[in-house]
């Protein structure tokens, strides 16, 4: 299956995570042409089209207050995989190859965020600053770990 089609990603949505917010009382709106969020008390959760070369949906958690304007900016969000990795959990990666896979994972994804990010989207869960902490010692670990090299001026170990 190439990159999934507009219809494929709005009917996965519509299938899983449409009823996933309706059952929490919660409203989900599309922001644009494949991007869609379910706002709670004080975190937003984003349920995104892949872009790239993998045929994936990305679902990704953030404070509501910071919600950018430019809702191409993921800079504040908080993947899904990142949430379960700091609550113990290892998501099943998938590259779907046919239209039913596809389907299949985004029914994954979807009990998976109703698993991990709901309670933060009801207020019930209130240990983000750890989450952030988790995710800034991930990153920090990860630049640590790129070996010693010798940069162009223009390029910072970090961006690698």
């Amino acid at each position: 299956m190439s990159k999934p089609n507009t219809a494929t990603f709005d009917r996965a949505v519509a299938n899983f995570f449409a009823p996933l917010a309706a059952n929490a009382k919660l409203a989900i709106q599309q922001l644009g042409d494949g991007v869609y969020e379910v706002q709670g008390k004080e975190f937003t959760m984003r349920i995104r089209r892949g872009t790239g070369h993998r045929k994936d949906i990305l679902v990704t958690l953030l404070p509501t207050a910071e919600r950018p304007a430019d809702n191409d900016d993921l800079s504040k969000e908080i993947g899904l995989g990142v949430v379960a990795e700091f609550c113990g959990e290892t998501l099943e990666e998938s590259s779907p190859d046919t239209e039913e896979e596809y389907l299949r994972s985004a029914g994954d994804l979807a009990a998976a965020a109703g698993k991990l990010l709901l309670s933060y989207l009801l207020g019930d869960r209130t240990d983000f600053a750890e989450l952030k902490n988790f995710v800034a010692a991930r990153a920090e670990k990860a630049v640590s770990e790129i070996p010693d090299y010798r940069f162009p001026k223009n390029v910072r170990k970090e961006w690698i």
